[in-house]
């Protein structure tokens, strides 16, 4: 007896963005170009997408990565980096079950032909719980929730913005006495002004730097929009968002400190809601703060989002490479990206020769 839901590779590019309309929670991150970039500009990344097809149609689509840093450390993941995956179902399709189990299943089957040690997903909180429900299916699987402070953008811009704490307000104000400019939408020479900020910010707090050639990627392929600030001749801040129909997603952020007293973060953030609202972006997501800075989460507090939460699953296949690869995988990024730094090296005088 054949089947009813048969599940298939999907290397179409227009096909896959067909059935991504019909998801409301899909983000950029869903994206098949999102998956093709992270190819382009990690050499141990390779994007794989699976639909699932029932009387002809596609019902639900599965983005995966796969991982591999050498040796017996590979993984699959949807997406990287804590980018938001996991499963995408037709609405109309939410209650079969029999469709779960068959993702469910496939995710399994793809990790143990990769020979993968683990399947890590971080869902968007606006995902319904069915899907968190299917990749909680199995053996060895653990499940961390996380705060995602998000913000309904479907009303009134009025409404939001006395939605703001006062201080933001204040704050919001400040910068435009100060005369602080920002420009939204920005250019990719612009972003690349701003990136050294990013850089340095990134050095500071001893996080890892996404490279130049990945911001610039998801830019041109408007996957992202970025907003900067200038002040006083110089620029002085940066906010870039991922961005598709459903949310708009804080992504990367940084500021000149010297330039605090203009209040620029205040600036860029207040133009990334007006720039979403005017979109009809119906929710914009603030993400989670890294190491849980208190800094970060209060200023995100500030714009009055409601509670939300990630959900990242592991399921877990090879317990003792995954013991190893968890002491190794700090060290092992950190080498990475200063061999990477090295091999592509950021140049602010590319700028003057007109290749960002």
């Amino acid at each position: 007896m054949q089947d009813r839901i048969s599940a298939r590779a999907c290397s179409d590019a227009a096909e896959w963005g067909r059935f991504l309309e019909r998801v409301p929670w899909a983000t950029a991150q869903h994206a098949f170009g999102y998956g093709e970039l992270l190819a382009s500009c990690f050499h141990y990344l390779r994007p794989t997408y699976r639909v699932f097809v029932t009387d002809g149609q596609i019902v639900a689509g599965l983005p995966l990565i796969r991982f591999h840093a050498g040796g017996p450390f590979r993984a699959v993941y949807s997406l990287v980096f804590s980018m938001y995956g996991g499963p995408l179902v037709d609405p109309d399709h939410l209650e079969d079950s029999e469709l779960w189990h068959r993702i469910s299943d496939e995710i399994d089957a793809e990790a143990v032909s990769y020979g993968a040690f683990e399947a890590r997903f971080t869902v968007p909180p606006t995902a319904p719980e069915a899907v968190n429900h299917c990749l909680s299916m199995g053996r060895r699987v653990e499940v961390l929730r996380r705060e995602c402070p998000l913000l309904a953008l479907d009303r009134p811009l009025d409404e939001i913005v006395q939605g703001y704490h006062p201080s933001a307000r204040r704050a919001v104000r400040r910068s435009r006495r100060q005369g602080v400019l920002v420009t939204s939408d920005a250019e990719v020479a612009q972003v690349h002004t701003a990136y050294p900020l990013y850089r340095a910010r990134m050095a500071q707090i001893g996080a890892l730097a996404k490279p130049w050639r990945l911001l610039r990627g998801v830019l041109e392929r408007r996957l992202g929009v970025a907003f900067v600030a200038e002040w006083q001749g110089r620029t002085v801040g940066l906010l870039i968002l991922l961005v598709s129909p459903n949310a708009a997603v804080f992504w990367t952020s940084a500021m000149d400190k010297a330039a605090s007293t203009g209040r620029p973060m205040n600036a860029l953030m207040d133009a990334a809601i007006h720039w979403s609202h005017a979109r009809a972006i119906p929710v914009f997501n603030f993400g989670e703060s890294y190491r849980g800075r208190p800094g970060l989460v209060r200023f995100k507090q500030n714009w009055g989002p409601v509670a939300a939460e990630n959900v990242v699953t592991v399921r877990t296949y090879r317990p003792w490479v995954q013991r190893f690869w968890l002491k190794l995988e700090q060290p092992a990024r950190y080498a990475y990206t200063r061999w990477d730094s090295w091999r592509h090296p950021f140049r602010a005088a590319e700028l003057e020769r007109g290749r960002p």
